[in-house]
């Protein structure tokens, strides 16, 4: 199974917990200052990472779907 990121960006607070977990996937833009998130399938070595991401956002602004 295959997951895409889903990015609720309401709720998104730009804190960056997501990039610590998973800088492959969750990158930070520092010129603007802002998040840019992986689009495609979830490669399969990195779905506990984005899990991970996904658990410790503290906004809840992070969801997996499938792809």
């Amino acid at each position: 199974m295959s997951l895409k990121i889903v990015m609720d960006w309401d709720l998104c607070e730009s804190n960056f917990e997501c990039n610590d977990v998973c800088p492959e996937l969750f990158k930070v833009d520092e010129a603007k200052d802002e998040l840019v998130v992986f689009e495609g399938s979830v490669p399969e070595a990195l779905t506990a990472d984005a899990e991970s991401a996904a658990a410790r956002c503290p906004k809840g602004a992070i969801t997996l779907v499938d792809a």
